[in-house]
């Protein structure tokens, strides 16, 4: 746990929700070990370090590292009062200390769902496909929480309390995502973020091969829910599978409806009114299909 106090009022808060967590995990001691650090107002080395030696200590197979403060805007990165710590911060000390093990993250501040999308960039630039069977033949097992988007502020307390919880029916603690759970931070105006770099995506067993091929990136799987697919059949007739960002998307239906489809990112494409099923399976597996609406239109 990293408490990341700052002097004055936001202090007790911040003891507050450490104490909170704590308080679920020594119900959890067969699976938890504690590292309590009670120092405050410490620098950004001294947090590193920290997690340096959890890292080398640790002699489980999971090692959880749980941030309550502040987060930088636009980065979600965890501030200090001599600096800041980012992803890519933690990604060097994992891939030096702790490799091959998993590592949840779970961070609780304003813009933190930025670093699901630090470590989708991460992944993509080491050319690791979307997908746990090439996460964990890298032997890099990452899984994270967020209590918010990228681009929105976190409320005090409201994501600990609601999603971390001990449960005596499984017997551990337990961290839930689902829509119960999200709905008193999105009346609050925040949507958690959770993403299972290790979870297999395509329709394979763990020691199967990987459907995946090269277009699968993490960029593509994690941008989902900023865009859509949509999927226009035109007069020759010839079919296009295009990804409209969410931005654009109204804009891109005002002009299909006047009959100026426009120019989009064609992402397959054919003779025809129909795409053939190959298509359909990857774009499932390249964008997640299953989890948002496509949409069809015919240019008359």
């Amino acid at each position: 746990l990293i408490p990341a106090g700052v002097e004055g009022s936001y202090e007790e808060w911040i003891a507050e929700e450490v104490e909170s967590i704590v308080e679920i995990y020594k119900k959890d001691l067969a699976h938890y070990e504690l590292k309590e650090t009670p120092e405050k107002g410490k620098s950004r080395q001294f947090y590193l370090d920290k997690i340096k030696s959890l890292f080398d200590d640790c002699k489980k197979g999971e090692a959880f590292i749980y941030y309550t403060g502040h987060g930088e805007k636009d980065t979600g990165n965890w501030c200090f009062k001599d600096g800041v710590i980012s992803f890519n911060d933690i990604f060097e000390l994992y891939m030096m200390h702790f490799r091959g093990k998993s590592l949840m993250i779970g961070s609780d501040c304003s813009y933190s769902g930025k670093w699901i999308h630090d470590c989708g960039k991460k992944l993509d630039k080491y050319g690791i496909l979307s997908c746990g069977h090439k996460t964990r033949k890298q032997k890099i097992l990452f899984k994270i929480f967020t209590s918010c988007q990228p681009h929105e502020e976190a409320t005090l307390l409201t994501y600990s309390r609601k999603g971390i919880r001990y449960s005596k029916e499984d017997e551990g603690v337990l961290i839930k995502y689902d829509e119960e759970i999200k709905m008193e931070p999105a009346q609050k105006g925040q949507h958690p973020m959770h993403v299972d770099f290790r979870h297999i995506h395509c329709y394979k067993m763990p020691g199967d091969q990987c459907e995946l091929d090269s277009t699968c990136t993490w960029e593509d799987r994690l941008g989902k829910k900023r865009e859509r697919i949509v999927f226009l059949v035109d007069n020759l007739p010839s079919w296009y599978c295009l990804l409209i960002s969410e931005d654009t998307f109204d804009e891109f239906k005002g002009k299909q409806d006047k009959g100026n489809i426009g120019i989009e990112k064609v992402l397959y494409s054919g003779p025809g009114k129909n795409a053939p099923s190959d298509v359909k399976k990857k774009l499932n597996l390249r964008f997640d299909m299953n989890t948002y609406a496509s949409y069809k239109y015919t240019d008359h």
